[in-house]
């Protein structure tokens, strides 16, 4: 006889996290456990609001794709989600599938994940044919919450992703670093000790210390350059290529390794928290490096892609910052080069789906029964339908039959109402049960409690029942009434006297 166990395994791999960072793809054993844990969530809504288009995890890594195959593609997006839906976790699995070798255990990893979310083998093995074809990426990673400007991140970024590509690991960046360099390199010894002394007086210094700074983008390296270059030369500041556009830039890194015939498939840009930088861009005025940034990136459409992921619409960011007026429009104006707008959605159905995988050879065989067929797919889950059928139909626009791969079938062992409810209650103080964090601890303790059970006997089948929800989660899912479990409980009570008595 089946066991519930024969038919379902957990993902004991996949995991919400809420702390991880972009910054982590430096960090390789904490990077591929971030991977390995990473579930992609496939379904989403009709609609998220009036400005954004809602979109799943899997999707918007189809959107870059087309963008890097398509130039009639828009190639500048922003992904909005608030704290705690899985962002930055997102762009971390982003960043190493295109940075990273497709023979890499990183990439590697990015496939079983999506193999693992796609019951569709056609289209999990279209994103290893991409792959195989483009191969490695110039990823730059930026962050919001870092002090530099846009410029010396974009910089330090760009060194830094070049590093990371053997055919690209000694480029020199062809701009002012080069032209500062040769110039400390060629002073005469009374200019070289006039310089250690300036720069002993002023930063602790000398011009060895200042070329590794230079050589680093050090923040500061270049104000102290350029003031040393004034000091030597009575006032006169330098003219250095730093000041060349950022589009000028990314059109020199497409074209030198990323286009036809160079060892690079593409330029991505990402941006994680992308809110706190226009909340900086907007206090300190900065004027026109966002839209040179993102002017090059138009320029190179099919070979370059910004995405920038943001708590909050940039453009309600940009309002609440600067209450009108002209820098308000011109922030705006700004910000109109990123046209493309989603809203990151993760639908808990979908994560259950993934996180949930049933043996295909054993669901067929748990199925031949018709009494068991019968109540899967008959009376028990058409009445889940029903009840349910704002949000699955209106809302989700679900046939009955993707209600029934998914809900019924793909959350299995959950009775179909059992996922249904999990997905949309509320939880005291108005906390959401359908944390995926919560929901995911609830779905491994129930199956933990029953996955030796067998899957059919005594003329039904061994659901999770929604009464598992009340006996889990207990006054909390009584939403803000908490009078509602107190309530339930005396009836409770109230059954066991009578049933005592009997």
């Amino acid at each position: 006889m089946l066991k519930i166990k024969d038919i379902v395994q957990l993902d004991t791999k996949g995991e919400f996290r809420s702390d991880v960072q972009l910054s982590d793809f430096d960090n390789p054993k904490l990077n591929l456990s971030l991977l390995q844990s990473y579930i992609f969530s496939v379904s989403i809504p009709n609609s998220f609001g009036e400005r954004t288009q809602s979109i799943a995890g899997l999707g918007l890594l189809d959107e870059l794709i087309k963008a890097f195959r398509y130039d009639r593609f828009e190639n500048r997006f922003v992904a909005i989600a608030n704290y705690g839906h899985g962002k930055s976790h997102l762009a971390l699995v982003l960043a190493n599938y295109f940075a990273r070798p497709v023979d890499s255990p990183e990439v590697k990893t990015i496939f079983e994940r999506i193999n693992h979310a796609v019951d569709n083998p056609a289209r999990a093995e279209g994103y290893r044919d991409f792959k195989q074809d483009r191969k490695e990426f110039l990823v730059l990673r930026l962050r919001g919450d870092e002090p530099r400007s846009l410029r010396q991140q974009f910089f330090r970024a760009l060194k830094k992703a070049l590093a990371e590509h053997e055919a690209t690991r000694d480029v020199e960046l062809p701009f002012w670093v080069n032209q500062a360099k040769q110039h400390l390199a060629s002073l005469s010894p009374d200019q070289l000790k006039k310089a250690n002394a300036f720069l002993e007086e002023n930063y602790h210094l000398d011009v060895p210390a200042l070329m590794q700074e230079i050589e680093e983008y050090r923040e500061q390296a270049y104000t102290r350059y350029e003031n040393l270059f004034a000091h030597l030369s009575h006032g006169v500041r330098p003219d250095l290529d730093a000041n060349v556009s950022l589009r000028e830039v990314i059109g020199w890194a497409v074209r030198e390794y990323c286009s036809d015939g160079k060892p690079l498939g593409g330029l991505l840009i990402l941006f994680d928290e992308f809110s706190l930088y226009v909340q900086r861009y907007a206090r300190d005025k900065t004027v026109g490096e966002l839209q040179d940034l993102l002017q090059g990136v138009q320029d190179q459409r099919e070979r370059a892609v910004f995405l920038a992921f943001a708590q909050h619409d940039p453009d309600e960011v940009a309002a609440q910052m600067l209450h009108g007026g002209q820098p308000l429009q011109s922030l705006r104006k700004e910000l109109e080069r990123l046209p493309k707008r989603f809203a990151l959605y993760s639908l808990m159905e979908s994560v259950l789906d993934s996180y949930l995988k049933q043996s295909p050879a054993a669901w067929d065989e748990f199925i031949q029964n018709p009494r068991v067929k019968g109540m899967l797919f008959g009376v028990i889950s058409e009445t889940t339908w029903d009840l349910f059928l704002k949000h699955y139909n209106t809302e989700l626009s679900w046939t009955n039959q993707k209600f029934r791969d998914v809900v019924v079938q793909g959350c299995f062992p959950l009775h179909p109402t059992t996922t249904a409810l999990l997905c949309q209650l509320k939880m005291h103080h108005g906390e959401g049960i359908s944390g995926t964090r919560t929901v995911l601890g609830f779905v491994r303790d129930q199956l933990d409690l029953i996955s030796d059970l067998p899957a059919h006997e005594d003329g039904r089948v061994n659901w999770v029942l929604p009464i598992a929800l009340v006996d889990y989660f207990e006054k909390r899912l009584a939403g803000d009434n908490a009078t509602t479990y107190e309530a339930y409980l005396n009836a409770q009570r109230n059954l066991d006297l009578l049933l005592s008595d009997i």
